[in-house]
């Protein structure tokens, strides 16, 4: 996913044309999920667990629509993208259990999962 949000950010028509064919997804920050691997490791309440790691739901419209902000001068550079709603994204977000995946969090010293935006923003700020 990372890739595919690298070559949107650049302009890659290749980048986010396969980014809007994916769908609506689920986010997770790669800090996060590092957290998520060294809490199963070292705390003794995870020993055999499986943690499901979602952040927020986002469709293809979410992501340009944090770029733009991000940036406003690489509109150009984005695929304008056509609004619609976007029930899947909608839809997982009110159905996926992420209480667990939070407390885990906690336990590492977070207090909330990062989010779509920020983690676009730092990935925004290395590449450029």
């Amino acid at each position: 996913m990372n890739g595919m949000l690298l070559g949107t950010w650049r302009g890659d028509p290749a980048a986010s044309g396969f980014l809007r064919a994916v769908g609506a997804q689920c986010h997770v920050d790669l800090e996060d999920l590092g957290l998520l691997h060294l809490a199963a490791l070292i705390l003794d309440d995870v020993a055999g667990e499986r943690i499901l790691a979602l952040s927020e739901a986002f469709g293809y419209e979410d992501v340009l629509d944090i770029m733009r902000r991000i940036d406003p001068a690489r509109k150009e550079l984005l695929l304008e993208t056509v609004k619609s709603p976007s029930p899947t994204a909608a839809a997982m977000a009110a159905t996926v259990e992420r209480g667990r995946y939070r407390e885990l969090l906690a336990g590492m010293g977070k207090g909330e999962p990062t989010g779509l935006e920020e983690s676009i923003r730092r990935a925004a700020a290395t590449s450029s």
